[in-house]
C-alpha cells in the first residue's frame, strides 16, 4: 500500500513538473507574440506618419528574420536530439552553422514548401540549398539527405 502511494506521489510530482514546464513556455509564447504585436503596431503608427517606405519595408524584413524564434526552436531540438549538431559537425567537419541549421530542419521531415514558408525563401532556394549539402556532404546518388540525416 506504501509503494502504490509513493508511485502515485511520484506521478503528481511529475505532472506538476510538466505542467510548469508549459506554463513557463506559453508565458514565453505569450511574450514573443506581444513583443511582436507592439513591433507591428510602431510600424502601422509610422505608416499613419507618412514614415519612409523603404524603412519601414527594412523593419518589416527584420521582423521576418527575428533570430529569437530560432533560438528559442533550436533549445527546444536540443532537448530531443542533444547530440545530433555535435555528430553532424564531427562526421561533416566542412558544414557551416547555416548548414547545421538547415540540416536540423532536414531531421524534422519537413516538405520543400515548408522549408521555403519557414526560412522564407523560395521553393528554389530550398532546392539548391539541398544540392549544396548534398554536395558538401559528398552523399552518393543512392543517399537521400532525410536519411542520411535521420540516421545521426
Amino acid at each position: 500500500m506504501k509503494e502504490k502511494l509513493k508511485i502515485q506521489t511520484d506521478l503528481d510530482k511529475e505532472r506538476r513538473e510538466i505542467l510548469e514546464h508549459n506554463e513557463r513556455e506559453l508565458v514565453v509564447n505569450a511574450m514573443k507574440i506581444a513583443d511582436i504585436k507592439r513591433s507591428i503596431a510602431d510600424i502601422l503608427e509610422e505608416f499613419k506618419n507618412g514614415s519612409n517606405d523603404q524603412l519601414l519595408k527594412r523593419k518589416l524584413r527584420r521582423l521576418l528574420k527575428d533570430e529569437g524564434d530560432w533560438d528559442y526552436f533550436y533549445n527546444k531540438f536540443v532537448q530531443v536530439h542533444p547530440n545530433f549538431s555535435g555528430q553532424l559537425k564531427r562526421i561533416y567537419p566542412d558544414l557551416t552553422k547555416n548548414d547545421i541549421d538547415f540540416c536540423i530542419l532536414l531531421k524534422l521531415r519537413l516538405t520543400n514548401k515548408e522549408l521555403a514558408n519557414m526560412l522564407n525563401i523560395s521553393h528554389k532556394s530550398v532546392i539548391s540549398k539541398r544540392y549544396r549539402l548534398r554536395k558538401k556532404m559528398s552523399l552518393r546518388e543512392e543517399d537521400t539527405l532525410e536519411d542520411v540525416i535521420g540516421q545521426i
